[in-house]
C-alpha cells in the first residue's frame, strides 16, 4: 500500500481544527448567557478632556466606586498555532468555570468608545457575543496567541485597596492552565462605576441645599442663580477606592 502524505496532512489538520473547536465550545458553554450590567464605566481608564479643566465644586458627592478591576491575560507560545489557540481557550474556559463558582469575582471584557478625541472605557459582560468578536489576538511575539479579560470584584464597605485587589490576585493565581498557557494579572487595578445617572437626583438635592444655605446667609435681598445642569454626572478619583461625583455647575448671587 502506498503512503499518502496529503491524506496524513489533511488528517492532522482536521485533528487540530477539531481540538480548537472543542475548546471553543467548552468555553462558550462555561460562560453561558451572562446578564448585562448597564453603563459600567472604567473611570480610571477613560480620558475626557473637558474633565481635566474642571474643579470639583463644593456641592458634590463622595462615593466609593462599585468595582475594583484589573486585566487578566492568558497567553500561549506553543509552536503550533491551533494548539496555542486551543490552550488559551481551554484556560479561559477554566477561568470562566471558576468565576461562576466564586461569588467574589466576575469576568468581563473591556471596550472603548472614542468621540472627538475623548475616550470612554466601559465594561461589557463576558458573553458568547463578546467572545466571538475579538477576544483572541496575537501575543507579544508573532508565535504567541493571547486573550485579555477583565476580572472585577465588588467593593465592600470594609474594603481597602489591598483587600479588594487581593481577591483579584487570588483568582488569577489559582487559574488552572492548559499546556504552555500562562495567566497573569495587571498589577495596576482600576475603578468602575455603574449607572452614573442614578446620582443625578442626590446631586441636585445637595446643590439645592447649598444654594438655600447661601441664600439664607445673604438674606432676602439676594437671589441665587444656578446653571450647568444639562451636563451629565462627572467624576474625579479622590482616593484609592473613592470618587467625587459632581455637576460642573455655576452659581451666582446678586441683589434683587
Amino acid at each position: 500500500m502506498r503512503d499518502n502524505p496529503a491524506g496524513d496532512s489533511q488528517g492532522t489538520e482536521g485533528v487540530k481544527m477539531k481540538r480548537t473547536i472543542i475548546a471553543a465550545a467548552a468555553l462558550l458553554a462555561s460562560i453561558g448567557s451572562a446578564g448585562a450590567q448597564e453603563d459600567e464605566i472604567i473611570v480610571t481608564g477613560s480620558r475626557i478632556s473637558a474633565y481635566e479643566r474642571d474643579f470639583v465644586p463644593v456641592a458634590h458627592l463622595k462615593r466609593r466606586a462599585d468595582f475594583l478591576l484589573t486585566t487578566i491575560t492568558v497567553e500561549s507560545d506553543s509552536r503550533d498555532g491551533d494548539l496555542r489557540r486551543s490552550e488559551v481557550l481551554k484556560t479561559l474556559s477554566a477561568l470562566a468555570d471558576r468565576a461562576a463558582k466564586d461569588a467574589s469575582v466576575e469576568l468581563a471584557v473591556k471596550r472603548t468608545f472614542e468621540l472627538e478625541g475623548d475616550e470612554i472605557v466601559y465594561v461589557e459582560p463576558l458573553t458568547t457575543k463578546a467572545l466571538a468578536a475579538d477576544i483572541l489576538t496575537g501575543g507579544s511575539r508573532s508565535d504567541t496567541t493571547k486573550a485579555e479579560l477583565i476580572v472585577k470584584t465588588a467593593i465592600r464597605p470594609e474594603d481597602t485597596l489591598e483587600t479588594a485587589f487581593g481577591r483579584l490576585e487570588k483568582f488569577a493565581q489559582s487559574a488552572s492552565k492548559t499546556g504552555r498557557a500562562l495567566v497573569y494579572a495587571d498589577d495596576e487595578p482600576g475603578l468602575s462605576v455603574v449607572d452614573l445617572d442614578r446620582y443625578r437626583a442626590p446631586l441636585l438635592a445637595a446643590i439645592a441645599a447649598d444654594a438655600a444655605a447661601l441664600k439664607s446667609a445673604l438674606g432676602p435681598d439676594y437671589g441665587i442663580s444656578l446653571a450647568g445642569f444639562e451636563q451629565p454626572v462627572r467624576w474625579r478619583v479622590v482616593g484609592p477606592l473613592e470618587l467625587a461625583l459632581y455637576f460642573p455647575y455655576s452659581s451666582a448671587a446678586a441683589p434683587r
